[in-house]
């Protein structure tokens, strides 16, 4: 079990007020660029794109330094989904301003925020519904149709943030969708979020935080296996660089 000790002081205030700036440019900035400058230029693709602007002076007055290796293998023109550990809030933003402007698939409860959800439409986000409701049968189809836009996707297969920092099972959902809809995938692993911005507590702790970017796999690397074996697959990839990340820190 983790252990339960309470950060410093300076670094719970530091959190809240990292979390008050990511609220505020998403509840505030987002939805009025969106209307204002993406819907007047039509171009949603836009909306996305300044969320990695908006991010990288933030993460330098709150003391983040994160560096991306493999940055070659990002596919230039957009169109694939990424696939990520998951052990922080951060990871969203660091993917934004490391990687690429990125869509979510998104608890449909988050669009019931005024503006906000008006936002996750304009930036190419796609509600899911509770289990067994017949809107989610359209994720794909709809993730599929935006990706030829040039959107993309960012799916957790662990479905839920990491406490401990270890790689949690993955589940089957990404995996379904990569079979039926034939889209490339773009694994990258997460180093150190979850001790900078922790999952158990409201602490911003400064320090370095790495993305590792993968060659992405395309749908013909993955015609031929199943979905187990491309879940699996996958997984290797991402606990191989960080399994090499916490050997560097020993």
């Amino acid at each position: 079990m983790p252990t339960k000790t309470k950060s410093p002081l300076k670094y719970r205030i530091r959190g809240i007020f990292y979390y008050v700036t990511v609220a505020l440019g998403a509840i505030v900035i987002a939805p009025i660029y969106g209307f204002f400058f993406c819907k007047a230029f039509k171009d949603a693709k836009k909306l996305n794109r300044i969320a990695g602007h908006f991010f990288k002076p933030i993460f330098h007055c709150f003391g983040i330094h994160l560096t991306v290796k493999g940055s070659e293998n990002i596919p230039k023109n957009g169109g694939f989904v990424i696939l990520a550990n998951h052990q922080s809030f951060l990871d969203i933003n660091v993917i934004f301003a490391g990687i690429y402007a990125s869509a979510f698939l998104a608890k449909s409860d988050l669009w019931r925020i005024p503006l906000f959800g008006r936002a996750l439409d304009l930036n190419g986000s796609i509600p899911i519904y509770k289990a067994g409701s017949r809107k989610n049968g359209e994720v794909g189809f709809r993730m599929k149709q935006n990706m030829n836009k040039g959107f993309t996707y960012t799916i957790f297969p662990e479905g839920r943030r990491s406490v401990t920092g270890e790689l949690l099972p993955f589940k089957d959902g990404a995996f379904h969708l990569a079979k039926d809809y034939h889209f490339t995938i773009l694994p990258i692993t997460i180093i150190n979020a979850g001790k900078v911005l922790p999952k158990t507590e409201t602490a911003l702790i400064p320090g370095n935080v790495e993305i590792i970017v993968h060659k992405p796999i395309t749908p013909k690397d993955y015609e031929t296996i199943s979905k187990e074996e491309l879940k699996e697959n996958v997984r290797k990839t991402i606990l191989s660089a960080l399994e090499a990340g916490k050997a560097k820190e020993a």
